[in-house]
């Protein structure tokens, strides 16, 4: 059935142009995700994998996410946010690639950067 979805994937992409083609999967309580394969809209540019971690007292929800980066959110690929409470924290960081499927396989992050920034 695999073989069956990336040929007609394929196909598809001879078919209608230079569409960038990205993995497209969201997964709560875990950090890594699998999907299909979509192919984006002709703005697109970019694939993104991600990962949130967001907890709330001891209720902790992991998320992994991987799909097409809509253009006007290109300046957090690559970045990390993060913001501690005395009862919550979140962090959240994607990467971003330039190229068909990319964005395919293990969702890979880098490492949390806990350098305070200055800011109280």
């Amino acid at each position: 059935m695999r073989a069956i979805l990336a040929a007609v994937t394929m196909l598809q992409a001879l078919i209608t142009g230079d569409c960038l083609f990205c993995e497209q999967c969201f997964a709560l309580h875990t950090s890594s995700c699998s999907g299909i394969i979509t192919q984006c809209p002709p703005d697109v540019t970019h694939c993104v994998a991600g990962q949130e971690n967001d907890t709330e007292g001891t209720n902790v929800i992991l998320t992994a996410f991987k799909d097409c980066l809509d253009p006007s959110h290109e300046a957090a690929c690559g970045r990390e946010f993060s913001s501690n409470a005395p009862s919550s924290s979140l962090w959240t960081s994607r990467a971003c690639c330039d190229s068909d499927f990319c964005n395919s396989g293990d969702v890979t992050v880098p490492p949390p950067d806990n350098t305070p920034n200055g800011y109280i």
